[in-house]
């Protein structure tokens, strides 16, 4: 009489083996979400910034289009902390920095240039000379900062010239 092992399954070894192997595919794919969930939330503070940056560089420039003269006595040059204030015979823009906000103040009525969660932690204001030694233009750095993620920054130097 023959005995056969009709004994099937896993042995204690195997089942720790393939225990071992799905922990490490499922801390590879747990890493990898987190890891794209991450780059994803980086991209949109960043995509944020150049929003934020491009509203203020077309509204500056809209301003300079309407603007005639620099008003020496009330801007701030050289400094990060700068204020700007052009004119066009009666009407004016004055931009300033209140408390890490972008500010403008156009004849009398003030509001902040930024959407949240962004900041600008440095506005700088420099005279662009012609020949003559009179101002021509402006040469304008912000540094904008993401408040969630503060690593991410924009930092853009622009040129705009009096019409």
């Amino acid at each position: 009489m023959r005995i056969f092992n009709t004994k099937f399954g896993f042995t204690l070894i195997e089942s720790l083996v393939y225990i071992g192997i799905f922990g490490v595919f499922f801390i590879t794919v747990v890493q990898f979400t987190l890891n794209v969930q991450e780059s994803n939330l980086n991209a949109n503070h960043r995509k944020l910034i150049s929003t934020n940056s491009m509203y203020v560089s077309n509204y500056l420039q809209d301003s300079f289009n309407n603007s005639t003269t620099v008003n020496n006595s009330v801007s701030v040059f050289d400094n990060t902390n700068g204020v700007l204030r052009i004119e066009n015979g009666t009407d004016f823009f004055e931009f300033r920095l209140s408390n890490n906000i972008l500010v403008v103040n156009k004849n009398g009525v003030e509001f902040q240039l930024l959407y949240d969660d962004v900041i600008v932690n440095s506005f700088k204001v420099e005279k662009v000379l012609d020949t003559a030694s009179q101002i021509s233009g402006i040469r304008i750095s912000i540094n904008y900062v993401s408040l969630k993620k503060t690593a991410i920054t924009l930092a853009l130097t622009t040129m705009y010239y009096l019409k």
